[in-house]
């Protein structure tokens, strides 16, 4: 017993002794005595934990908010410090005093903080006893999260996205009318998305060109990386001047349209049709009984590829038909005539003395719908006749109307309309019917929609021959109710 008390006599420990340094002398002293091991062990596990716990204490401890201040221990008279009696600079503070609210919120922080800790270091004892790991090595539960931020996106991720959004998308039109405005409404679009117009195409994310305009631009602009390039018109794609999209520099370019076809990436309409809650309130029979005409057209451009000059001709062998404008002689108002939607001399004549009214289009041409047919429906009494190349039934509601295209020729047009217009009560009906309905805004504001595609990087459309798109087989045809009989 001599030997092993000489062998202990300088493993007296002090607190300020490392876990590893009381780890180097114990062991090997035990390693040689098979009756103390056990012993040993235990002594080695109880002084390592007790040194973590004191450590993460003293880590936690000098964390704490600067802000708040540290209450130094006073006498029971409390007139000095515990701390040898002399004055070190901080004012001795109550119980009261120190609990703030920000105090209390920072107390309970490290309250939690600690007893996180000390439940990881609890886990990591018992985990290391069952799976005999060494004491230094700490076993944290994958589930376990007790970070402050777990959003699961980096700082990078965050500042990225947050630059795209807050970065403004250039719009600029590259060929517009001369009398068209060229600027886009990004009023009421999501502010997440901030979109303005550029001055020049150089500096355009965006670029929008006019399709009925391109026989005036020789060469295209150098394009910019990941430029937008848009083409849009609300012209019928039959028309002459789209020849001018027959070009090669065109292949490859083009990603969204913004034309007629209901298949564009935005389709153009003119308007909608809204239906109203009441019947305006007018007497209908003193209107249908003080109208003196069967048909009126107003019409400035008489030789187009829907050849309707040459059906309306036809149709005046059967029915009376005034033509106003610069196709025929009649007249009204300063111009002559003058749809432009407004309630002036020429509609205000056409409401009083007509039946019916013409909406023949230019153009036979799939889903393209003018403004010559929704004038009619800004409180205009007269029943329109339509001609073109939309599917009427199907856009429009039945019975506000009358479709040529029900009819095998154009005579047997101009006779039911004849006939009807001596009908009032078959007239009265479908004239009350179409006064429910008026002209309405389309909501649909594509610059919206566009502008947050510019901001998001969503692959982009791409047509391959925009011309071959436009003017595919089905898109727009020749007349075929001007056959001979």
């Amino acid at each position: 017993m001599a030997t092993h008390d000489a062998k202990y006599i300088r493993l007296q420990p002090t607190m300020s002794n490392k876990s590893g340094s009381l780890n180097g002398v114990l062991l090997p002293a035990c390693s040689r005595h098979r009756s103390l091991v056990k012993a040993c062990a235990v002594l080695v596990f109880f002084l390592s934990f007790s040194f973590l716990v004191y450590a993460s204490r003293v880590y936690l401890f000098s964390q704490q908010d600067e802000r708040t201040p540290l209450a130094l221990p006073s006498s029971s008279s409390g007139s000095g410090s515990s701390h040898g009696g002399g004055d070190v600079g901080y004012p001795v503070l109550t119980s009261d005093e120190l609990e703030t609210e920000e105090g209390k919120r920072d107390r309970e922080t490290s309250a939690e903080k600690t007893a996180a800790v000390l439940q990881r270091l609890t886990n990591s004892q018992t985990k290391a006893e069952e799976h005999e790991l060494p004491l230094d090595e700490e076993v944290i539960d994958p589930d376990s999260d007790i970070s402050d931020d777990s959003t699961g996106e980096s700082d990078g991720q965050l500042q990225e996205r947050t630059a795209e959004k807050d970065l403004v998308k250039k719009f600029h039109f590259f060929n517009p009318r001369p009398s068209a405005r060229d600027w886009a409404d990004f009023d009421k679009c999501d502010s997440d998305w901030p979109c303005a117009m550029a001055s020049t195409e150089a500096e355009a994310d965006v670029l929008l060109f006019n399709a009925a305009r391109m026989r005036y631009v020789e060469s295209l602009p150098k394009r910019r990386p990941n430029q937008i390039w848009v083409m849009y018109s609300r012209e019928p794609p039959d028309l002459r001047s789209m020849d001018a999209l027959d070009r090669r520099d065109l292949d490859n370019q083009v990603n969204y349209s913004r034309l007629v076809y209901n298949d564009s990436t935005w389709q153009v309409r003119y308007a909608i049709l809204e239906e109203m809650a009441t019947l305006p309130k007018k007497n209908y029979d003193n209107i249908i009984r003080g109208k003196r005409h069967d048909v009126a057209w107003f019409v400035s451009n008489c030789d187009r590829p829907s050849r309707r000059m040459e059906y309306v001709r036809r149709m005046m062998s059967t029915v009376d038909v005034h033509i106003y404008g610069k196709c025929g002689n009649w007249t009204c108002g300063d111009s002559g005539y003058n749809m432009g939607g407004q309630k002036d001399e020429c509609l205000e004549k056409l409401s009083r003395e007509y039946r019916f009214y013409l909406s023949f289009e230019n153009t036979l041409c799939r889903d393209y719908v003018s403004e010559k047919f929704f004038n009619i429906f800004e409180g205009v009494d007269v029943v329109p006749v339509v001609r073109g190349g939309a599917d009427y039934k199907r856009l429009f509601p039945s019975g506000i109307f009358i479709n040529a295209g029900d009819f095998p020729s154009p005579e047997s047009l101009g006779t039911y309309l004849h006939r009807l217009g001596r009908d009032e009560e078959a007239y009265r009906k479908i004239l009350l019917k179409k006064s429910r309905y008026k002209k309405g805004r389309n909501k649909t504001n594509h610059f919206c929609d566009l502008c947050k595609r510019a901001h998001t990087g969503q692959p982009h459309h791409v047509y391959e021959n925009f011309y071959k798109w436009v003017r595919a087989p089905g898109n727009c045809w020749k007349p075929t109710d001007l056959d001979p009989a």
